[in-house]
């Protein structure tokens, strides 16, 4: 009999019934009840990787849920987890301030535009 691990702490799992048809699991220590395999693309432990990189892209949160084919809810909910987890990055040369700006813009085309990024010392 092969011996389930919970995904979140590693321990023994039990089987704890059936939902939609598949077998449902539970942990014995955290009591976390989960299935071994997900059908729901959003599921997937790559899905905030993969929502980063196409935001890094540029894509929207409508072309972002039609190429990875889950809900743009999710798109936005799991936006706001990512930011949330993005912490400020912190620069102290000896008491000095900076003031950092950005902008874009474009040459020819709008199509063809560019970020400009830039650090002043106070």
């Amino acid at each position: 009999m092969e011996k389930i691990q919970c995904p979140k702490c590693r321990n023994r799992a039990i089987k704890n019934g059936f939902q939609s048809g598949k077998q449902r699991y539970k942990c014995t220590s955290c009591n976390k009840k989960f299935h071994l395999k997900y059908t729901y693309k959003a599921y997937n432990e790559h899905t905030n990787s993969f929502i980063t990189s196409l935001l890094k892209e540029g894509c929207g949160t409508r072309s972002i849920s039609r190429v990875l084919r889950i809900s743009k809810k999710t798109v936005l909910s799991r936006m706001l987890k990512i930011a949330k987890e993005i912490k400020i990055p912190y620069v102290n040369r000896l008491g000095c301030k900076f003031e950092v700006d950005e902008m874009w813009t474009f040459i020819k085309r709008k199509e063809n535009f560019t970020w400009i990024t830039y650090a002043i010392e106070r």
